[in-house]
């Protein structure tokens, strides 16, 4: 399914997996030729530190790009980028001596993980939890979308080995499971392994706008939700999200047609969900 800026992917087994490979300073050069994306070292930095100055909760560090993504297996190819050139890519300066000039695409696609939480509601109708995206984060800033979600890194452990030994490694389905479980903890203070059914692959999207591949895993909450009553586990303790809320299955298909107020990626997954 193509719908604008995302693809839904359809994944053709029950989950995933993510082989990271380590390259070398040669290698990357030669991927980002490839690529057609020609680093420009100096503009990167001068858009990077733009995008701080009006967002002090930006942090540069190691994120997982996807490089390919085979639906038929369910195997990602991925590799460690800054995430500087990822929020870079496509800014245009505004001030100093290179005013106008726009970072090319450099090829980082963001691999994220995003929860798709779903209750039976005492209304008798099933409902998806939405979350409102603060004004502060990189894309789709007040936006709704289903979550919660973010980048996928590679576990310490992991990170420690390929450290001391650089080659290659392999995320396999629990490992993303457990970074979609940190976000939730992080985020909403919700233990999804407590809280929730055994998680089930939803799908797999590719957003344009994002920059990024979406790994969507479907969770059905295990007690019956009021609605009306919203959801109480936003607070302080997070700056990406402003407001939750339950939709109700009947109403998905028409409050996601708000192309304003919802992000793409949870047109697609809540259209889907609604014809199921």
């Amino acid at each position: 399914m193509v719908s604008g800026d995302v693809e839904s992917l359809h994944c053709g087994c029950g989950t995933v997996r993510v082989l990271v490979q380590f390259a070398s300073a040669l290698q990357r050069a030669d991927r980002n030729r490839q690529k057609g994306a020609a680093q420009d070292a100096e503009l990167i930095d001068a858009a990077w530190g733009e995008l701080c100055s009006t967002n002090t909760r930006l942090h540069d560090g190691r994120i997982l790009s996807v490089d390919a993504f085979d639906a038929s297996s369910g195997v990602f190819d991925a590799s460690p980028a800054p995430y500087k050139h990822l929020a870079a890519q496509g800014y245009t300066l505004n001030a100093g001596p290179r005013a106008g000039a726009t970072v090319p695409d450099l090829g980082v696609r963001l691999l994220g993980v995003k929860a798709l939480i779903t209750a039976a509601g005492r209304d008798g109708q099933d409902h998806a939890l939405i979350l409102r995206r603060s004004p502060e984060v990189r894309v789709y800033g007040n936006m709704w979308e289903v979550g919660p979600g973010g980048g996928v890194e590679l576990p310490p452990a992991l990170a420690a080995t390929v450290a001391a030994s650089p080659g290659s490694c392999e995320l396999t389905w629990t490992d993303l499971l457990a970074a979609l479980w940190r976000e939730a903890m992080e985020e909403l203070a919700v233990d999804l392994a407590i809280h929730c059914h055994t998680p089930l692959l939803h799908g797999v999207y590719a957003d344009q706008v994002a920059k990024s591949f979406d790994v969507v895993v479907g969770y059905r909450w295990k007690e019956m939700v009021d609605p009306k009553a919203g959801w109480c586990h936003i607070g302080q303790r997070d700056w990406e999200y402003s407001d939750a809320a339950w939709l109700a299955k009947a109403d998905a298909v028409r409050w996601a047609a708000h192309a304003k107020l919802v992000s793409p990626l949870a047109r697609v997954v809540l259209a889907e969900w609604a014809e199921q």
